[in-house]
């Protein structure tokens, strides 16, 4: 007998097949049209195909795992038994739903041969030009047919089980594979878990009968109010699914996370400050509060910091009051893919994170694809630029009712387009009262235009106390920085004064000086030495990057010319394993090499190798990037140290002086193109 949960999930499964395919071939839903008034049959019938095979599956799999099929010939009749009645009888009813769903997955393949030969405005339209008015019918009335044996089946093994129903106490024993809605039970709603509950008590509250007519609408009506929301559920999940894109998060994961105590000084509410008050504007703000400043000042990383810090979210949700607060961010990236430079990434970004906080609004968001959605279980339109420009103004034309937004977005800077149209995007975002923005930029004429009446800051005039903080842990991370302080305590504090003083409030220059000063310590440099490091290091970040390129040895320029032309021509950043395969040094290898994986000695061996090669030869200005929790070499990727190195290597008289260091013959399309096809050879099987 099968368990109460595993029978709801199982009954709830084919009252989803039969509620969707009733409603597919009885209802004239019109097929969804494009913006032109075009018809796009074909994606709407491709999705669904889909939905139908995705419920096919879910009655199969649960025909495999807890029902007992129909017999054929030749087969056994097991005995009928109260422990096996709704294993023979909710199988015999699922039998029948897979039919129609065979009967109708034939058609839509039908349809699919004829591509673009036919066009329909519904469904049903099309269902006519291979079945008949009886065809169909008789169709709907087999898909009826079985939900009514569906609730009386059901309600008779849910009263049988009644020792079942005494004894349930929580979820215990749930099978993953018959929820019906995810594949995990930790993507459970609650809600679903509710309704469950809810119908199993109302059995035993009400003391419904399978005879009784009345009890068996009842009871019907809490089966579809759980199938229902459990529906709609999946939609939501889905939706959110095709809203998201790859690498969507990539950017803020790889930037740096702050120091330990670095920024905490913009919470300060003290009077005399030297920028506008951040926290003040976040309780009673609004519009936009602008972070500027120098390129490798720390912007991205005080961003990311202010998103996720509970600092932020204490007084905004003051600001919100007893609405929802939805905050959402966005990091522009120049090096990334076209969607995490565009307006269209953005859009998409801050509308996939508000959405997931507040899935309710996703019909008001986003009517016509819901439609589809609703209709047909899917949709595979691509999202287009207008339609996400008119759900993002539906998101804010809530205007107070529903929610308060709070948008970060970072580095404007690196948007790939007309950076006046992100400008005019974000004043008419913020004319909303619901809707404030913290944005971040280098000071460019069109963005200090627009925003110096706005609160704002200028970063590199803020972190003196930041870049001492840095300074000290990480020289006191050296035993020899130890032992020079205590005999030389008057000098050793002096020096990291000086690198305060000489960085000009640029982060990232400060990281590049400590790291050479830590090298020079192991050298047991002495203070005096580290003195005249310091102040041979320019305080410009393009001549330092112009002085760490000529610092490497001769010897090695020919593998770093050759190493920066292939992350260059990549264009996006490559896996570690793709760098060392596009780094082979023999030619024939990739042609030789055997199909099959690579074993665990293999990668390890060219992860270390690889990431000794980068630090070896390029001095730093490309640097490997894992984040966190991944796997070393599946995830770790090859980038610049920052923008402003790519920027600097793609300077016309650098990029020639390192393309010259390499020899002739070399092509870093040749060694890409070797590189992809060793990867397609050793992918895992």
């Amino acid at each position: 007998m099968l368990d109460p949960f595993t029978a709801l999930g199982v009954a709830g499964n084919i009252v989803q097949f039969v509620d969707f395919s009733t409603k597919l071939i009885s209802k004239s839903h019109k097929i969804y049209k494009s913006a032109d008034g075009a018809l796009m049959e074909n994606q709407d019938l491709e999705a669904i195909a889909l939905n139908l095979n995705r419920l096919n599956e879910k009655l199969r799999t649960d025909m495999s795992r807890h029902l007992l099929p129909p017999l054929r010939a030749g087969m056994k009749l097991p005995d009928y038994t109260p422990e096996n009645r709704d294993k023979i009888e909710l199988g015999a009813i699922n039998a029948k739903c897979t039919t129609v769903a065979t009967d109708l997955l034939s058609i839509l393949r039908m349809f699919k041969v004829q591509g673009k030969n036919s066009k329909w405005k519904s469904f049903k339209m099309a269902l006519k030009s291979v079945w008949d008015d009886d065809q169909i019918q008789d169709a709907v009335s087999k898909l009826e047919q079985c939900r009514k044996q569906l609730d009386t089946e059901l309600l008779i093994s849910l009263s049988m089980n009644d020792a079942s129903l005494k004894q349930f106490n929580g979820f215990k024993g749930i099978d993953e594979s018959t929820q019906g809605i995810n594949e995990t039970l930790d993507e459970i709603r609650s809600e679903s878990k509710k309704s469950r509950q809810d119908i199993i008590n109302a059995i035993k509250d009400h003391k419904w009968q399978e005879d009784n007519p009345q009890h068996v609408a009842q009871f019907s009506v809490k089966v579809t109010d759980m199938v229902e929301q459990e529906r709609i559920t999946a939609l939501r999940e889905r939706f959110l699914h095709r809203l998201s894109f790859i690498r969507m998060s990539d950017r803020q994961e790889e930037i740096a996370h702050a120091h330990k105590a670095t920024f905490d000084w913009i919470y300060d509410t003290s009077a005399d400050q030297a920028w506008d008050n951040y926290v003040d504007w976040l309780r009673s703000g609004k519009g936009i509060y602008w972070i500027t400043g120098k390129a490798g000042s720390g912007k991205s990383t005080l961003m990311k910091y202010l998103y996720n810090s509970p600092k932020s979210r204490r007084p905004l949700k003051q600001w919100a009051g007893k609405l929802p607060l939805i905050t959402a961010s966005y990091y522009f990236w120049n090096s990334g893919t076209s969607m995490q430079k565009s307006q269209t990434g953005l859009l998409q970004s801050l509308l996939y994170e508000s959405l997931v906080q507040y899935e309710e609004l996703i019909p008001q968001i986003f009517p016509y694809r819901w439609r589809s959605y609703d209709y047909f279980g899917d949709d595979l339109h691509p999202f287009s630029r207008m339609e996400l420009i008119k759900a993002f103004e539906a998101l804010l034309k809530q205007d107070g009712i529903s929610a308060k937004f709070c948008f970060f977005v970072d580095g404007l800077d690196e948007y790939d387009g007309v950076h006046t149209e992100i400008v005019k995007l974000f004043q008419k975002v913020t004319a909303s009262s619901s809707v404030k923005m913290c944005l971040s930029s280098r000071p460019l004429l069109v963005f200090d235009d627009a925003y110096k009446e706005c609160p704002k800051l200028m970063l590199q005039n803020l972190t003196q106390n930041d870049i001492k903080l840095y300074t000290d842990s990480q020289l006191a991370k050296s035993p020899r920085f130890a032992i020079l302080k205590v005999r030389e305590p008057e000098r050793a504090p002096n020096l990291v004064t000086e690198i305060v003083d000489k960085s000009a409030g640029v982060f990232l220059w400060v990281t590049l000086v400590v790291k050479s000063l830590l090298e020079g310590l192991q050298n047991s440099d002495r203070i005096s030495d580290l003195q005249r490091r310091l102040l041979e290091l320019p305080a410009d970040l393009e001549d330092l990057y112009l002085l760490m390129m000529k610092s490497l040895e001769k010897f090695y320029q020919q593998q770093a010319s050759q190493l920066f032309q292939i992350v260059h021509r990549a264009r996006l950043p490559l896996s570690v394993l793709a760098l060392s395969f596009a780094d082979e040094e023999d030619v024939e290898y990739a042609i030789n090499a055997k199909l099959g994986p690579l074993d665990e000695t293999e990668l390890s061996f060219r992860y270390e190798e690889t990431v000794r090669r980068l630090n070896s030869r390029c001095k730093g200005l490309l640097e490997v990037r894992a984040p966190r929790g991944g796997a070393h070499l599946a995830e770790s990727k090859v980038d610049y140290l920052h923008r402003t190195v790519r920027d600097f290597l793609d300077t016309p008289n650098v990029w020639e002086k390192i393309v010259s260091q390499s020899d002739p013959s070399f092509n870093p399309d040749l060694s890409l193109m070797r590189c992809y096809l060793l990867q397609l050879k050793t992918l895992p099987p």
